[in-house]
């Protein structure tokens, strides 16, 4: 947090205070010490570090009784893009073509999915290490790990540090009719999956 900001917070949550019937003074330190009405003396840093550290005071001083009001948010106006300004030159007119609706399919169920997607929906994907295709570009830093699915070939391209091991970025890509609209929980798979396998 920049020194000036830290001193525009500190003189508004002084601001705040005064009212409640607190007093702030300066030791001989420079730190500040905030003295409450009942004779409660919370001290701080005239120069706090981060917002972390404002925050933690202003939790102190709340748990010594100040109040605080809530903050109004300040908002940046918008700023509308410049359009370049096409050139003038003949006037073409577009007039959309007007394709007939495509009829509404019938929603989907677990009922209407295969039974490796029903098993992976209902018990995980079983991954397995593969190798790259030659358009998967290789990445700016860290290295390209791709996992197959052994049954219902979905794909996870994972992103891992070299040096840490640690996967910066996951991403997946399903086969077709792997998702079904509306939010289904995991149990009603794994019904599904018991009714086709254990009857």
């Amino acid at each position: 947090m920049p020194a000036s900001s830290a001193v525009k917070d500190l003189a508004a949550l002084e601001r705040q205070l005064r009212p409640q019937g607190w007093a702030v003074e300066r030791t001989r330190n420079g730190h500040l010490r905030f003295v409450g009405p009942n004779d409660v003396v919370v001290t701080s840093s005239s120069t706090p570090s981060d917002t972390r550290s404002m925050r933690n005071l202003k939790a102190r001083l709340k748990r010594s009784g100040a109040t605080f009001s809530a903050p109004t948010p300040r908002r940046r106006p918008r700023r509308t893009p410049r359009v370049a300004e096409p050139e003038v030159a003949e006037a073409l007119v577009l007039v959309p073509h007007a394709e007939p609706e495509p009829e509404a399919e019938p929603e989907r169920t677990p009922a209407d999915l295969s039974n490796p997607m029903v098993t992976c929906r209902a018990y995980g994907h079983a991954w397995e290490p593969t190798l790259p295709d030659e358009e998967d570009r290789a990445p700016a830093f860290g290295v390209l790990v791709l996992m197959k699915c052994l049954r219902c070939e979905s794909l996870r391209r994972d992103l891992v540090a070299r040096h840490s091991g640690a996967v910066r970025s996951r991403s997946y890509v399903y086969p077709e009719g792997f998702h079904l609209a509306g939010r289904h929980e995991r149990g009603e798979f794994r019904a599904e999956w018991l009714d086709r396998f254990v009857t």
